[in-house]
């Protein structure tokens, strides 16, 4: 062999050596040991301490009327009413804790079949942004007659073949929700390479033309977490480069909030999809350093958001949940370090 050809041969050595010990990235979650779900089929439905309708209520406590610092927590009231008092002074009141009709709740794992004709779920009070508090969590017992009982299917091809919305935004005419097609797993772009190789996601044009949602997918065990976030699209910029994106902090219109962290893509190409192809093709070539930028939104200290997690059930649907991260592991939560490279 030639010098040229030992030197060619090196090289792909150490590109190949490289590659192998890249760093890859990784997330953290901590996830329900759970594989039986109850969906809730009534309204204004108690939830009760013992599998029985003689047995205390749960009762959410909420520590004022509605302000930035409102916090809420949710107890039994047979067993801890004396703890949540209404309060004239401070506006603080004690409801009955109604789950909303169509929601989904985990079955404890530990006691999955009913007992008399109940399931225990875990519940959990309800969360506020700016709360003062954490909001903390019960296990409670609903009659299976105001549920539906939901098996997760655990098969790797029917999480691969689920449908997910490709985004969620809200429309600014009704100010309503709307939700985009669905995108299966499967089908999802995926970066080829670097510290990001094997990361999901697909990205959708609002109807605007002016903003592009792009929403990430990890998959976990039998469970998927969904994450978006928004890029505001500049076309027809001069540049050398076809996409270029940039992280902006713009301060907010709102006394006492904090100043909002946006994305931009300013793009050669003008609005259409010949733009939309172009920030495509950015998000699967760009550097780590500039797609981290992105993956510091969408999964703030490589920590996989909960509010949007989505399993396929035996009976072939494919339902959404959330849940607290902090107080799921309480209640036999697993914490896994998923890397994306596996």
């Amino acid at each position: 062999m030639n010098h040229s050809g030992l030197f060619s041969f090196a090289l792909t050595v150490a590109l190949m050596a490289s590659a192998s010990t890249a760093k890859a990235y990784s997330f953290q979650v901590n996830q329900p040991c759970v594989k039986r779900f109850v969906k809730i089929t009534s309204d204004n439905v108690n939830l009760r301490r013992l599998p029985n309708t003689n047995s205390g209520k749960l009762m959410t406590w909420n520590s004022d009327g509605g302000s930035f610092e409102t916090y809420t927590k949710i107890f039994f009231s047979d067993t801890e009413s004396s703890k949540y008092r209404a309060n004239n002074m401070t506006g603080a009141y004690v409801d009955t804790y109604h789950p909303y009709n169509g929601n989904i709740y985990m079955v404890n794992s530990k006691q999955q079949e009913a007992q008399n004709g109940w399931y225990q779920i875990f519940v959990t009070a309800e969360s506020y942004a700016e709360s003062a508090e954490e909001p903390n969590s019960k296990m409670a017992w609903v009659k299976g007659d105001f549920c539906k009982v939901i098996d997760v299917n655990e098969d790797n091809n029917s999480v691969l073949g689920m449908m997910i919305p490709a985004a969620v935004y809200s429309d600014m005419e009704t100010g309503n929700n709307v939700t985009a097609k669905g995108v299966r797993l499967s089908e999802t772009l995926t970066r080829k390479q670097g510290e990001y190789a094997n990361v999901r996601f697909c990205t959708y044009m609002l109807p605007d033309g002016e903003n592009m949602q792009m929403t990430l997918f990890q998959k976990v065990k039998a469970f998927v977490y969904v994450s978006r976030c928004n890029i505001e699209l500049n076309y027809g910029v001069r540049q050398n480069a076809a996409c270029a994106l940039k992280v902006v902090q713009e301060e907010s219109d709102m006394e006492d909030a904090d100043d909002m962290t946006v994305l931009r893509a300013s793009l050669k190409a003008p609005k259409g999809r010949a733009a939309a192809d172009a920030l495509n093709n950015y998000l699967l070539s760009c550097t780590d350093a500039e797609f981290g930028k992105l993956m510091e939104m969408l999964c703030p200290d490589h920590k996989l958001p909960t509010y949007d997690v989505y399993f396929c059930g035996t009976d072939g649907k494919v339902y959404t949940f959330s849940y607290d991260s902090a107080t799921v592991k309480d209640y036999g939560g697993v914490e896994y370090n998923v890397n994306v490279s596996k």
